[in-house]
């Protein structure tokens, strides 16, 4: 009997082992966005098990250190996506369920398509992305690459941290809405406007009537080549000062 249980446990173990070890998993990274749950979660299989049996959740953040669980309705589907949606966070760890075992979970969602989902590409030296406060992760171009990033539809505010490393006080980016980078956006930097505040500024709450429209940079605009990917109507905009970091906003919605 006790030859028995411990082949029973065993057996259960190698079975849950293959299991969790379906799918992709990135060990410190995390997906920013696309939440549909968070919760407290005494261990990884807890959060695995959440996610299983949510019927919108394909891929899911743990932290180790924390115990905290995000479920998410979008992950990378093959392991070279991954720069492009991940960031990296020490003491996370991402999994994306086995896409061939949960197809029919997944159909018509965002982990096969982006669909119901906005596309942002930028072209902005160094550039943090929030949408309605929640950060999107913070991505580096160095001219010859853009960063791209995934925004849930039913966001009413885009903010964005710029800072200048190549010697360019400029960033440039367009959506796939039609939204592009141009004098519509509300600029600001922390030395210079009063009532800043950089707990509060990334969300659609935050009051910034008194932040001044960017500056469209007619030199850059003029002569510069237009990064892969950005829509012709987008223009190279910055604040109307010589600081090295901006905060910028935009509204999608009312």
């Amino acid at each position: 009997m006790a030859r028995l249980f411990c082949l029973w446990i065993v057996t259960t173990i190698a079975v849950v082992c293959i299991w969790c070890s379906a799918g992709l998993t990135f060990q410190d990274s995390k997906l920013p966005g696309f939440v549909i749950k968070t919760f407290k979660s005494t261990d990884w299989l807890h959060c695995l098990e959440e996610c299983n049996n949510n019927d919108d959740c394909v891929s899911y953040n743990y932290n180790r250190l924390g115990s905290n669980c995000e479920l998410k309705n979008f992950g990378p589907k093959i392991r070279c996506h991954a720069n492009e949606d991940l960031v990296a966070f020490h003491g996370w760890i991402h999994h994306t369920l086995d896409p061939s075992k949960y197809v029919k979970k997944t159909e018509g969602s965002r982990f096969s398509s982006m669909e119901g989902n906005l596309t942002a590409i930028f072209d902005c030296d160094r550039c943090e992305l929030f949408a309605d406060g929640t950060s999107l992760g913070e991505k580096t171009t160095n001219g010859d690459s853009v960063a791209k990033f995934f925004i849930p539809s039913n966001t009413q505010v885009i903010a964005i941290t710029v800072k200048r490393i190549n010697g360019r006080r400029a960033f440039i980016g367009s959506f796939s809405n039609d939204i592009v980078t141009d004098e519509s956006w509300k600029c600001s930097n922390e030395g210079k406007s009063p009532g800043f505040n950089d707990t509060t500024w990334t969300f659609p709450g935050f009051r910034d009537t008194h932040w001044s429209y960017a500056s469209s940079l007619r030199g850059q605009n003029k002569n510069s080549r237009l990064p892969l990917g950005i829509s012709q109507k987008a223009k190279w905009i910055w604040n109307d000062g010589n600081e090295n970091e901006v905060y910028c906003r935009v509204k999608l919605s009312d």
